[in-house]
């Protein structure tokens, strides 16, 4: 190995200059990639051009490598730099899908594998054998859509109205009001509350069995705060705090916020809420935080987990749960209309009946609504609280704090201000950011261009 170039390779900085759609902002924004995953893959595919570099052969990339490469040609002054430093500008090879070029790049994967493996051992499975960051959390697609299968149970209902009708009239013309009116609240309430937790336990258990090397168990604390609050709000609330802390920000008399300091920022959101600060010399925080809500580096966190959320409701693992709580919430609708029908039918008191049958699918629709949230608001949130109870993280990082505590993690001067903006917006619901999060996804999430074959040698 080459160990002179292959350190001026990793020494490179890809994200030169740093702007607020910098290259690994764009590419982890476009492609609906975590923090963490966009690093690992910018690493892998600096070892993917030393490998194409040093090869007098083709050398093939994975999809998710092929996914930076393309990023990379865009930004076409780095590019043509970073093929200065390799001593040749190495050729992005399409594919026309002809049976000659499927041969030779079946070689060329061959032989990068053994490249790979002479050079830096044991590739990482999720981003050279996956077509996507999602396909290595093993979800497998359900065949039915939950919208689907909803309009598909709706229909089914209204023809199972008449058979139930007959089937149920002749008990409920013998059962009193009173009685099966509490009678069906009672059911429901248990209904509502078994399934609630049957469903919770089941979506823990898939938490659990993700593997570790996939990119649900290396989350960042900021995503982790989006997932759980799913609003962008605290994760802005936890960057400017976080700079607090570390005195690079401070507040004023005027409960405005300044910058004191430029020591000890690190991150792109850091960078982000010190740039505004250093703009407007000096800002509220209910108008710093909109401004910020709308940044890149702040939306590639709700697109990323925005996306892992529609990819798990898809999962066949999730619709069959959510087709086990529609079957059983249906019959219970089913049961309280028939009661109301049979009060008409017969001239019966259905006035209270009445109102359940109105009430009760509006709370079906929250309750399913809110079983499709579990997984991010709950799950992985609880998996992460196991994971980090103890550890130097929890005590020594404020963002995890934040995560784990919340408010009462925040800054003594800084948690008055918070709240305050909380209460006057609606519990920060009026700080929703204008990112079209996922809008695009589909299936599709993260998937890179497969249309590469691979490279040239010289």
């Amino acid at each position: 190995m080459n160990q002179e170039l292959w350190q001026r390779i990793v020494d490179y900085n890809l994200y030169d200059p740093p702007t607020e759609y910098s290259f690994s902002i764009r590419l982890a924004t476009e492609n609906f990639w975590t923090s963490d995953f966009t690093e690992r893959a910018i690493f892998e595919y600096k070892k993917f051009m030393y490998m194409a570099a040093t090869s007098d052969r083709m050398v093939s990339p994975s999809e998710v490598v092929d996914a930076v490469w393309h990023q990379h040609l865009v930004f076409t002054q780095s590019y043509q730099s970073f093929g200065d430093l390799l001593g040749k500008q190495i050729q992005h090879v399409p594919s026309t899908h002809t049976r000659e070029e499927a041969d030779r790049f079946k070689k060329a994967r061959e032989h990068t594998r053994k490249l790979y493996a002479e050079n830096f051992g044991v590739p990482p499975f999720d981003i050279w054998e996956c077509a996507s960051m999602y396909d290595s959390l093993n979800l497998p697609k359900a065949k039915w859509k939950i919208r689907s299968f909803v309009i598909a149970g709706i229909l089914a209902f209204a023809f199972l109205i008449v058979p139930f009708y007959y089937l149920l009239e002749p008990l409920y013309r013998h059962i009193p009001n009173p009685e099966f009116l509490f009678g069906l609240m009672a059911i429901a309430l248990g209904l509502f509350i078994f399934l609630w937790n049957f469903t919770k336990r089941q979506i823990e258990q898939d938490a659990w069995q993700f593997k570790e090397h996939t990119f649900i168990q290396k989350l960042a604390p900021l995503e982790l705060i989006y997932l759980e609050k799913q609003n962008l709000f605290p994760v802005v609330t936890a960057v400017v705090n976080d700079l607090i802390k570390k005195d690079v920000v401070f507040i004023n008399p005027d409960k405005k916020l300044e910058i004191k300091r430029l020591e000890q920022v690190q991150s792109a959101e850091q960078l982000q809420v010190v740039s505004e600060l250093t703009y407007w010399k000096q800002s509220y925080y209910s108008a710093l935080a909109p401004r910020l809500l709308k940044k890149p580096m702040f939306q590639r966190i709700e697109r990323s987990m925005d996306a892992f959320k529609k990819y798990y409701s898809k999962s066949t693992r999730f619709v069959k749960l959510f087709q086990k709580n529609f079957v059983v919430l249906a019959f219970l609708m089913m049961l309280a209309l028939i009661r109301l029908i049979t009060g008409l039918v017969h001239g019966m008191p259905a006035g209270y009946i009445f109102i359940v049958v109105l009430l009760l699918p509006v709370a079906i629709a929250f309750f399913l609504y809110g079983l499709t949230k579990l997984m991010c608001t709950h799950a992985i949130p609880e998996l992460y609280r196991q994971k980090l109870k103890g550890t130097q993280m929890e005590q020594n990082d404020s963002n995890w704090r934040y995560f784990l505590y919340g408010s009462a993690a925040l800054s003594p001067s800084f948690e008055p201000i918070v709240i305050h903006v909380e209460q006057k917006s609606g519990d920060s619901s009026g700080f929703s950011s204008d990112a079209s999060s996922g809008s695009s996804c589909g299936s599709s999430c993260g998937s890179s261009c497969s249309s590469c074959g691979g490279c040239g040698g010289d």
